[in-house]
């Protein structure tokens, strides 16, 4: 990860990703972050615990509540879904199509791997595609943008 950083900006099968360099006055190290199908997923050279611990802060910090928190973790595998919940959101998708609550809330999850820690959070966009209405679209970019700012809180440092 570290010699990816160095380099800026690389490309990874599953899409572009940025690096963000350390600074001096940084509190935490170097975040890669990488598009999936599903979402935008940081890296982070973090233990499990903190990192959950700043994932669950952050989204309190940009107006959401966590629903639900689903832990399955297993001998193998830290690994935990956040479901969250940003009501100022969920009504404006709601008056736009009640179907809506089939596809939220929206998921992060913080999982556990050998050189570090993995936020990912879904992309909205992809999620409110399976509903008709073009009045969806700008509010799933606002969410997106609400979930970024989540991702660059834990992160310590405006990776977007």
């Amino acid at each position: 990860m570290d010699e990816q950083c160095e380099r800026g900006i690389t490309e990874v099968a599953e899409g572009p990703s940025i690096c963000t360099p350390e600074s001096e006055d940084a509190k935490h190290p170097t975040a890669l972050q990488e598009e999936s199908a599903f979402g935008t997923k940081i890296w982070l050279n973090r233990p499990f615990d903190e990192t959950l611990g700043a994932v669950r802060s952050a989204l309190t910090a940009e107006g959401f509540r966590i629903v639900g928190e689903i832990d399955v973790t297993d001998s193998d595998v830290k690994y935990v879904i956040l479901e969250a919940w940003h009501s100022t959101y969920a009504r404006q998708a709601l008056r736009a199509d009640m179907d809506m609550g089939l596809v939220m809330p929206h998921n992060v999850v913080v999982f556990e791997r050998s050189e570090g820690t993995v936020v990912a959070a879904v992309d909205p966009i992809t999620q409110f595609r399976l509903v008709d209405g073009s009045e969806l679209h700008d509010l799933a970019v606002a969410i997106k943008q609400k979930l970024q700012d989540v991702l660059d809180r834990v992160a310590g440092t405006g990776i977007g």
